[in-house]
């Protein structure tokens, strides 16, 4: 049963932390972004050395994406040599960070090197697109209000687009006062008109926020101008939150704060923006917390810090298979350890990640963005959610089940018309359950995904609490609003043949983690009160691969073969006489 969200006005100062790629930082208490201080860090301290020396990359395979789908990654000019670690295969587009603005001329305070770097050469000869961020954290009035500077400007980008054959600009200018909204979509609207004129197939990006406070974007006029919006999903936790909470939740952590990836791109949706137009910005970072007890939600008992994806690998004392933890409310993962009383580190892993990417494949958006690349280097179980995901023969997973904006905890705080499409990457047919329904003013549709335009395969009104249907093709479902003030709270679970849902209805909180180092599942489930008879793991063909009758005590640890490839397995759990199945990812060592 979710709790009702009742509007809150909220007044937020955001503080956000210093993320360095190799180590953790005290962080800044000014309102910054992870960009903005990254960047301010790197002007006063070296560049981490232990970046790799430049090297062939690791593509194994030669991966086809999706045709049309986008991965965007960020390469800050720190990361070095780091792109000897990428998946060029992976990566449609390479963003180069950055350009950095001086306010009164137009003219660069520095480029960073872009005009020598061997990242961009090495890109383009993999055949990714390049794109030249261009940031501007400050002294926007002044930039702004000076036609010459604006013009300088737009002179250097185009300069530097054809000196370096780059294909695409990425505007990253945050911290703008809302007086000057109009100001910033107007210099959107000139430097659009320039790029038109002077290099017509150059691409017009924007990196814009998780949460448009003061509606200092003007999404819908900026939407004109711009190929697409890199969306910046994270930090809705931050260094001086009084809870520690995860850098990009899907769903929200706690009813008093509704703020999640999921409402991020409901809000982009209702701006008029279209999906074609939305990257989902993700993280390669997370952060860490002094807070009071071993479980989340926790109060902070201080400020936080901020550490990468490779950090957290590299650290198998404090971060390791026991002190790893899902809050389910948010999908989140984080670890509790002890080092001077309890501590929390939220980070998405790739576990977290597909949970997005179901959303992505779902609401059909143009792809993901990532800060950084390089943040998970020597590690490559990143890079192989991305394939499962967005390859040619990736795609959603098997059994997954999707909420609206505000998760479990809570109903959405606006209603927004969109659709969603849901086709496993696996042989049908497939079942959909729509369930925890409450509909007001509005409509569900639910069509044969071939044939969406045609007759509904039902139609879901208000006063219905739940609807299971089956299809050989997939489902096209369509969100309607019927009247004014219209609402659709609902939670959403599909399945195909390896991996049906619920035998019967029952509340069921079920962890399974995957531990590569040691090559085991940990298995835990809520309530521990059911009578639990038989663990079975099968691949997707259905051949069992592993049985064992449980005993002792929560949670179970199974040790698995050596030899099993990287892949979706599925956990069949047998307790009474019910059957309860749930796909894991296993990423071999």
């Amino acid at each position: 049963m979710r709790i009702p969200y009742r509007f809150l006005l909220i007044t937020i100062f955001l503080f956000f932390s210093v993320l360095l790629p190799v180590v953790l930082l005290a962080q800044d208490t000014e309102f910054q972004s992870i960009h903005v201080v990254e960047q301010q860090y790197y002007k006063t301290h070296p560049i981490p050395s232990d970046t790799p020396l430049i090297k062939q990359s690791k593509n194994k395979t030669n991966v086809r994406l999706k045709e049309g789908k986008m991965i965007f990654g960020y390469h800050p000019y720190w990361m070095n040599n780091s792109w000897g670690d990428y998946r060029w295969d992976l990566i449609t587009d390479l963003c180069y960070f950055s350009y950095e603005v001086d306010a009164s001329s137009g003219m660069p305070l520095t480029t960073n090197d872009f005009e020598n770097a061997a990242v961009i050469d090495t890109a383009l000869a993999n055949g990714s697109r390049v794109h030249l961020c261009v940031t501007l954290f400050s002294g926007h009035a002044n930039f702004f209000g000076n036609p010459q500077a604006r013009k300088t400007l737009n002179e250097q980008i185009v300069h530097l687009v054809k000196t370096r054959g780059v294909q695409g600009v990425n505007i990253d200018f945050e911290a703008v006062p809302s007086s000057q909204a109009v100001s910033l979509t107007s210099y959107i609207h000139e430097l659009r008109q320039c790029l038109d004129s002077a290099v017509p197939a150059c691409l017009l990006s924007m990196a814009t926020p998780a949460v448009n406070w003061n509606n200092t974007f003007e999404l819908n006029d900026l939407a004109q101008d711009v190929d697409f919006f890199m969306v910046m999903a994270y930090d809705y936790y931050w260094n001086l939150s009084t809870t520690a909470g995860p850098v990009s939740p899907l769903y929200p952590m706690e009813t008093s704060y509704p703020y999640n990836v999921s409402q991020t791109i409901e809000y982009y949706l209702s701006e008029g923006v279209e999906k074609s137009k939305l990257l989902l910005g993700v993280p390669y970072y997370g952060r860490v917390w002094p807070v009071t007890q071993p479980e989340a939600p926790a109060p902070t008992r201080g400020s936080g810090n901020a550490v990468t994806y490779r950090n957290v690998r590299n650290n198998p004392t404090f971060f390791s298979w026991n002190n790893r933890r899902m809050n389910y409310p948010s999908r989140s993962i984080y670890y509790a350890y002890l080092a001077n009383g309890w501590n929390h580190c939220f980070i998405d892993e790739a576990q977290t990640l597909l949970y997005k990417y179901q959303r992505v494949i779902a609401s059909d958006l143009k792809g993901i963005g990532i800060w950084a690349l390089g943040y998970d280097m020597g590690y490559d179980e990143l890079w192989d959610a991305i394939q499962q995901a967005f390859s040619e023969n990736g795609g959603m997973l098997c059994q997954d089940t999707l909420f609206d904006a505000g998760g479990s905890m809570m109903n959405p705080t606006f209603f927004v018309a969109q659709d969603l499409k849901i086709l496993p990457n696996y042989p049908g047919p497939y079942n959909l359950k729509l369930f925890d329904l409450n509909l007001q003013n509005s409509k569900i549709n639910i069509f044969d995904i071939q044939q969406p335009t045609g007759i509904p395969l039902s139609t879901v009104w208000p006063g219905t609490d739940s609807i299971s249907l089956s299809n050989e093709n997939g489902f096209y479902i369509t969100f309607e609003d019927t009247d004014i003030n219209p609402q659709a709270n609902y939670s959403l679970t599909w399945s195909c043949p390896s991996a049906a849902i619920f035998e019967q209805n029952i509340s069921l909180n079920l962890e399974i983690f995957f531990n590569p180092l040691l090559n085991q599942i940990q298995i835990q489930y809520f309530p521990t009160s059911l009578n639990l008879k038989l663990i079975q793991i099968y691949n997707l063909n259905g051949q069992e691969i592993f049985s064992t009758r449980p005993s002792g005590q929560q949670p179970y640890i199974l040790i698995l073969s050596d030899n099993l490839p990287s892949g979706i397995y599925i956990v069949r759990l047998i307790y009474n006489s019910i059957a309860l199945n749930k796909k894991f990812l296993l990423l071999s060592k």
